[in-house]
């Protein structure tokens, strides 16, 4: 009785395994950038961005000993995709932060196998034509916030959500391109423990492995270094940041600050600097109307959405409207259409909490579509559309545009709702 309860236990944990998924939000992973950015769509979609888990635990530890690559491709791969040199490799800056700053970490786990995560640093600046190392990166394993720890272990107090964590960035490291490194070892690898004999889950040292690799910028405490190209999540157009002050009024930098550090990393001075007087060459009149009367509802918070948690990873695409074909060339109406008509007020910022893990799109309201077969070509679905995919039938529960890799289904339920048998004979 005893040995098939303890086999019963290890087959469970080992159907568990098998749907173990889970990635790096933000500052999100290379292997997952298509997800928010759609510059990398084109190039390096990987509808297996949830699997980098260095070949499998068998492979990595039968074959590879325990190794893993950094982005948590198989060790003995001869190319990795994500490494320098590999097809899906743009060493596009995703995000900046600020030396020693305090940093929120995304990480989305569609199966919670308990277990503990860690964050690594390494800094590219001396070797710029190489990638990092794990030796690199094992130099700088960052500390959680509020611990003496390097080691997040409350992953078992969450569900299969989103998590974030809190980490502190060295107070020493600044750097044009660094690598951000996640690292998440399972718990729900039946094992003993080497030390204590005691047997259990997670207790060995053969545990599931996920890995998420970024490409980040850490700017210099009050004099910012001149960081590579930064690309924010789902914007239309690159932004650059420079130290030195462009006059052109069509240019960014006549609409923030050109120091990068006196930006606000967690609310809307993060796009205008709560003084007035740092903002170069206009004024408030210029970003909004002066005449309350003509905002919808009479209230800024038509401009943008109240609740920060429904900003997708802070996008433009919430600012201003996603269709460049609205701006004018010449003047402010460059950031929003002259016509007010065209403002936020027509059309719907939607996302919730538990839909962060996918990009968001503002679009304009219509009446539901009949039945239609599912679009992967960049498609705006709305609240209603209901459609045929791999025989099954879908609602759509929050506005979102279609792409290859976000089929309906059970990882897109933020979006879709299947339709019952039960419900279509109502």
């Amino acid at each position: 009785m005893g040995t098939l309860l303890v086999l019963t236990i290890l087959l469970s944990y080992c159907l568990v395994s098998l749907h173990g998924h889970g990635y790096l939000l933000e500052p999100v992973a290379r292997s997952s950038a298509w997800l928010v950015d759609s510059s990398f769509r084109e190039c390096c979609t990987w509808p297996q961005h949830m699997e980098m888990f260095c070949g499998g635990l068998g492979h990595q530890w039968n074959v590879n000993d325990g190794k893993c690559s950094i982005c948590g491709e198989a060790y003995d791969k001869p190319v990795k995709v994500f490494e320098k040199g590999g097809a899906m490799y743009k060493g596009t800056i995703v995000k900046t932060y600020n030396q020693g700053q305090q940093i929120d970490v995304k990480v989305v786990l569609t199966a919670n196998h308990k277990g503990y995560f860690e964050f690594r640093l390494c800094n590219l600046d001396a070797s710029p034509s190489a990638d990092a190392s794990q030796e690199c990166l094992d130099r700088h394993l960052l500390k959680i916030v509020g611990t003496d720890s390097t080691r997040f272990r409350d992953v078992d107090k969450y569900g299969s959500e989103m998590i974030t964590v809190r980490v502190q960035l060295p107070s020493d490291v600044a750097c044009r391109h660094c690598v951000f490194q996640w690292k998440y070892t399972a718990g729900n690898s039946w094992g003993t423990d080497p030390t204590t004999g005691q047997s259990g889950a997670g207790l060995g040292r053969e545990n599931e492995t996920f890995m998420g690799c970024s490409d980040i910028t850490i700017l210099t405490n009050g004099s910012p270094i001149d960081p590579p190209m930064v690309i924010i999540p789902t914007a239309p157009t690159r932004i650059s940041t420079t130290t030195t002050s462009i006059s052109s009024s069509s240019n960014p930098s006549t609409w923030w600050p050109t120091n990068p550090s006196t930006w606000s990393s967690k609310n809307p001075s993060t796009w205008w600097p709560t003084n007035p007087s740092t903002w170069s060459s206009k004024n408030p009149s210029t970003w909004w109307p002066t005449n309350p009367s003509t905002w919808s509802s009479k209230s800024p918070s038509t401009w943008w959405p109240t609740n920060p948690s429904t900003w997708s990873s802070k996008s433009p695409s919430t600012w201003w409207p996603t269709n460049p074909s609205t701006w004018s060339s010449k003047s402010p109406s460059t950031w929003w259409p002259t016509n007010p008509s065209t403002w936020w007020s027509t059309s719907t910022p939607t996302s919730t909490s538990s839909a962060s893990k996918f990009s968001t799109t503002t679009t304009t309201a219509r009446p539901p579509l009949g039945l239609t077969t599912w679009s992967a070509d960049l498609f705006d679905y709305q609240i209603g559309d209901e459609v045929m995919y791999d025989g099954v039938k879908y609602r759509c529960i929050a506005p979102h545009r279609s792409y290859r890799g976000a089929e309906p289904g059970l990882l897109t339920w933020a979006w879709w709702e299947r339709i019952e048998e039960s419900e279509e004979a109502n």
